[in-house]
This record gives structure tokens, sequence and C-alpha cells, in this order.
């Protein structure tokens, strides 16, 4: 494949190379010099009438010259550059001068960013909106960074309440961060009971009941994929019946069974056997301070899965359906 990509890319510029163009125009407009080279090469055009102005004359006088003479002809001083993707020319409008002006504009800002008890907040993210420039606090919660006119500073931190200062015409900021009490607050499931998540001295991670239902998952143990860090889910055929997740927490930790204890509503369960509309929650123990309690079993991990309960004064009812009709693509030939 790779030989073969080679050669095909070679063809497509020796193509380019190879192709000749001769043109004899005065005052013509842009889109109808693209749809005469079209008509006389291979190559075609792509492009937004919002940025490139198709009626702009041009006049352009060549015999026996590439296409890239032609377009190098063409587009100079316009604005417009373009790139080559196989037979397509793709063209973008570039205005160095705006490009030039907002490089010029730039200033440095300098600051601090510290938490309600004056302590410096170490590693903060400082982020100017918009466009991707940005930096992260020191060790004394110090940072530097360039931004341009009226920018805006995104700052956050785990743990803490995500900020947006506006610069203006300040050269220095200092920025207190305020702690995210709705996330330290939060309840988790932990051992054969609950603590509040600013308590917790152990590796939890935790998914709720509304991370789930958005996802639309054949196994319960697909919709951990991708949503709690340190668990990797592997799903090893989508053959019915065989299209179950392998979970891993934090790596393989043994050659024998490295799978993690699954238990729902404190009762040992294999994680596919529940359906994922009925959970309420799961919690994730991935290190021995936090799953120690279940002994030699949790060595690789624990996985608790509470279910959904009734609630005093509130009545709700939920229907979940799905309806697919599968049929054979290719069905082999048999001997008769």
């Amino acid at each position: 494949m790779f030989v073969v990509g080679v050669f095909q890319i070679y063809a497509i510029d020796s193509y380019a190379q190879k192709t000749q163009l001769t043109i004899h125009e005065n005052e013509i407009e842009l889109g109808m010099l693209f749809s005469k080279i079209e008509k006389q090469t291979d190559f075609y055009f792509f492009y937004s009438n919002d940025q490139i102005n198709k009626n702009l004359k041009v006049s352009i006088n060549v015999e026996n010259k590439t296409i890239f003479e032609v377009l190098n002809l063409v587009l100079n001083n316009t604005g417009i550059t373009y790139q080559v993707n196989n037979k397509a020319i793709i063209l973008s409008l570039h205005d160095i001068s705006i490009t030039q002006t907002k490089q010029q504009s730039k200033r440095q800002i300098t600051g601090i960013v510290k938490d309600e008890r004056g302590e410096p907040i170490i590693g903060a993210n400082i982020i100017e909106k918009g466009i991707h420039n940005g930096v992260i606090t020191d060790i004394d919660g110090q940072f530097t960074i360039s931004v341009g006119d009226d920018a805006v500073l995104q700052v956050s931190y785990l743990g803490y309440v995500s900020q947006e200062i506006t610069v203006g015409t300040q050269s220095s900021v200092t920025i207190v961060m305020i702690e995210d009490l709705k996330t330290l607050e939060e309840v988790v499931v932990i051992g054969y009971g609950t603590q509040k998540r600013v308590n917790l001295t152990g590796s939890v991670a935790s998914v709720n009941s509304e991370v789930l239902t958005k996802r639309q998952v054949g196994q319960t143990s697909l919709a951990l994929q991708g949503v709690a860090p340190g668990v990797t889910v592997m799903q090893r055929s989508g053959q019915p019946g065989l299209d179950a997740g392998d979970i891993k927490i934090r790596g393989i930790g043994t050659l024998n069974n490295s799978n993690p204890l699954v238990l729902v509503d404190g009762l040992e369960m294999g994680i596919n056997n529940i359906d994922v509309s009925t959970i309420e929650s799961i919690s994730v123990l991935k290190d021995a301070a936090s799953s120690s309690i279940y002994g030699s079993k949790a060595a690789n991990g624990v996985i608790l899965i509470t279910t959904k309960r009734a609630s005093e004064g509130k009545f709700n009812i939920s229907y979940s359906g799905y309806v697919a009709h599968q049929s054979p693509t290719n069905l082999p030939d048999k001997v008769k």
C-alpha cells in the first residue's frame, strides 16, 4: 500500500508538471478563468464564495505553462492562496496585512493566581479565549502571556470554579480562584457506604446516570468507555452476544484474571447482566486505599454500581425501546 501510495503521488505530481496550459485573456473574471482551466485539464477548483471574489478580473497571457505557473501569475497580489490535493485545487483567502496587524498589536501580560487563603496555585491553566494561546502558572503561581487587544483570559484549575478575566488596559492581573464546592460536596459511593469527594484519600472515579443514559450501547460494560479516567474498555468482537467490553483498571496487573470486581448494590454480579437505564451511578475504586475493604478479589480494582431507587413524592414512568432488522449481506454457496 505504501508503494502504491508513493507511485500515485508521483503520478499526480507528474501530471501537474506535464500538463501545459495556453491562455490569452484580458480582463477575465476569476470564475470564468477557473472554468477554462477545468475544461483544458482534469483539475477542478474548490473555494468559498464568501471568501473568494470570483468576479475579480485578471489578465493573463501564457503559452505552454504548468498549472503552478499559471496560478502563481493569476493569484499574485490577490491575497488568495492555493493548495493542490490530488487533482483538486483548494483556494483560500490569506490577508497578510490583518495577520501582521494582529501580531504587532500583541502585548505582554503578567499575573499571579491564588486561592482564597492567598496561597499560590501551581499549574493553573491560563488561555486566551478564542485562540490557541495559553500558559500555566509556575511554582509561585505566576505567569506571563502575550495577548492581543481586548483579550479575555480563561483561568481554570481542578477543584476550582473557572473564571474569565477581561484584560482591558491592564498589564498585570491578580486572580483569586474560588473552590468548586459543588464538586467537593459530591457524594461518592465507596466501600459499604458513601463519602464526600472532599474527604477522599483514595483514587475514585464516578459516573452518574445523566452520562450513562446519553450513550446508546448494547452492553453495559461499553457505557464506561472513555468516561472514567484510568479505565480501559476494549471490545474484541462485534458479533451479537460476544460484543461485551473487556474492562481493565489501570492496565493489566496480573497474568491471570485481571478483571475488576463488580458489585451491584453490594452483590457480586456480571456488569452486563444489568440494564444501563436502571443504573443511578457507577463508582470505580482504582487503588488499594479505597478498595482494600473487599479483600483479594479487589486486587484489580472494584466497580460499584448503585441502581435507581424510588423517591418520595415523585412518580416517573420511562420507556426505552429498540427495534432492528437484520439480514445477511453475503450467504455462502452450499454444496448440494
